[in-house]
């Protein structure tokens, strides 16, 4: 089964997420990354006044392919030196689930990362939430369907992400207002879990269109 990398990026020099020649850089990225890959990488834009905030949400057949293949690649080299002078990844997990399950062409996606103790009792957890959310931020709630997914601890030294164990939210809704009430409904329902996360965080997004 394929993965996704999902990835937040901040922009810099007052860059935003309309400008024409990031835009022109990110078409290019997409183009090197699917080439590789031979699967989808999309780009999403923070819904916010300031557009300095993007997601990367790239399929790949396995994590060892993006990291034991594309990293340090020729290929990933010629993007990085495009865009490192507009851009930099805060923060990227593998997530275990097929990119075709997110509901991508919502006009609203919203992303809710959970963040755990690395022992969390997944399945415990997912069926809490599952049982507290059904009819707000499940598939009964979100027009657009929704999913679930931990991520996969990446096989390097980074000690950051070994510790801990990371579960994303997506649901697809036709507003921000829409998803407000639920994914902050859901927010507070998981400060009364038995198993309360570490972190928790919500952004809403929109489709990066390169054209």
């Amino acid at each position: 089964m394929a993965i996704i990398e999902l990835a937040h990026i901040s922009l810099k020099n007052g860059l935003t997420a309309s400008d024409a020649t990031l835009k022109k850089n990110l078409k290019e990225v997409k183009r090197v990354i699917e080439e590789y890959s031979e699967l989808q990488t999309l780009f999403y834009t923070q819904i916010d006044d300031d557009r300095t905030d993007m997601f990367v949400i790239g399929a790949w057949e396995s994590k060892d392919q993006h990291q034991r293949g594309f990293d340090g690649s020729p290929q990933q080299d010629e993007i990085l030196g495009l865009i490192k002078e507009q851009m930099g990844i805060d923060w990227m997990h593998y997530m275990d689930v097929e990119q075709s399950r997110i509901p991508l062409n919502a006009p609203v996606l919203a992303i809710l990362k959970t963040v755990h103790n690395e022992d969390v009792q997944k399945l415990a957890f997912d069926n809490e939430f599952a049982a507290g959310t059904s009819t707000t931020l499940g598939m009964g709630g979100a027009r657009h369907g929704a999913v679930s997914a931990w991520n996969i601890p990446k096989d390097d030294n980074d000690k950051e992400d070994a510790a801990v164990a990371v579960r994303v939210h997506f649901s697809g809704w036709d507003s921000v207002d829409e998803a407000m009430g639920a994914v902050t409904g859901a927010v507070a329902l998981t400060k009364r879990f038995r198993q309360q996360p570490l972190e928790v965080g919500f952004f809403f997004t929109e489709r990066t269109e390169l054209d």
